[in-house]
């Protein structure tokens, strides 16, 4: 999944909750360039951070908690 340009919309999902070391984070969509598949885990590449988070979770499971307008499937 990649990051549309945010669009003058106002954004329902502002975050996504996920878990990195049994401990449950949240992160501002916003933050988010792209996820890459990694076997049963999923890369989430951010602004914030200079390495990607690896998530015990799968792209189908991200996908539901993402705002549509914002992230397209390539």
């Amino acid at each position: 999944y990649y990051c549309k340009q945010h669009s003058k919309v106002e954004v329902a999902k502002k975050h996504l909750l996920i878990k990195v070391g049994g401990k449950e984070e949240s992160i501002n969509s916003e933050n988010i360039l792209y996820f890459s598949a990694l076997g049963n885990y999923v890369k989430i590449f951010s602004t914030v951070s200079h390495k990607p988070l690896i998530v015990y979770d799968s792209l189908s499971s991200i996908q539901h908690q993402l705002d549509e307008t914002n992230f397209i499937q390539i």
